[in-house]
C-alpha cells in the first residue's frame, strides 16, 4: 500500500471522528449562541470530542472495548444527535432573525469541515514522514 493511500485513509477516520463529534456537541450545546462561526465550530467539536472520550471510557468500564462497540456506540450517538437536532429545529418556535438562522446551519458547517479536508489532501501524508536529520532525532 503507498504512502498516500494509507495517510488517506487514517486521516478519513480522524475527519468522521471529528465530524461525529461536531454533531454531538451541536446538539449538546444548541441553546447556546456564539459570535461567530468559527467558535461556534471549535466549542461545539471540542465538546462533542470530551463527549465521545467518556462513552469510550464507560464502554471500556463495561467491557465492549472492541471496535464493533465503538462503532455501534459512536453511531447510537450521533443517530440521537441528529435526531434531537431536527426536533429541536421543527418545534414551533417564534421567527427566527437570519443571523439566528445562519448559525443554526450546522449541516453546512460540517460539509465545510468536509471540503476542507479535501481541499488540503495535499498535505495529508507529510506529517507521517519520519525525520531524517541527526538532531531531530537525537533529542
Amino acid at each position: 500500500m503507498c504512502l498516500a493511500a494509507f495517510a488517506l485513509w487514517l486521516y478519513f477516520v480522524v475527519l468522521l471522528f471529528c465530524l461525529a463529534a461536531y454533531v454531538i456537541g451541536a446538539a449538546i450545546l444548541r441553546p447556546l449562541r456564539f459570535a461567530n462561526r468559527a467558535e461556534g465550530v471549535f466549542f461545539r467539536t471540542a465538546f462533542g470530542l470530551g463527549v465521545l472520550s467518556h462513552l469510550i471510557l464507560l464502554i471500556g468500564i463495561a467491557g465492549w472495548l472492541t471496535l464493533t462497540g465503538v462503532l455501534i456506540a459512536i453511531g447510537f450517538a450521533v443517530a440521537a444527535s441528529s435526531l434531537w437536532l431536527f426536533r429541536w429545529e421543527n418545534t414551533s418556535e417564534p421567527k427566527k432573525t437570519r443571523s439566528q438562522t445562519r448559525q443554526g446551519s450546522w449541516l453546512i458547517t460540517a460539509f465545510g469541515i468536509l471540503l476542507v479536508g479535501v481541499v488540503v489532501f495535499q498535505a495529508w501524508p507529510l506529517p507521517l514522514y519520519p525525520p531524517t536529520d541527526f538532531d531531530t532525532t537525537m533529542y
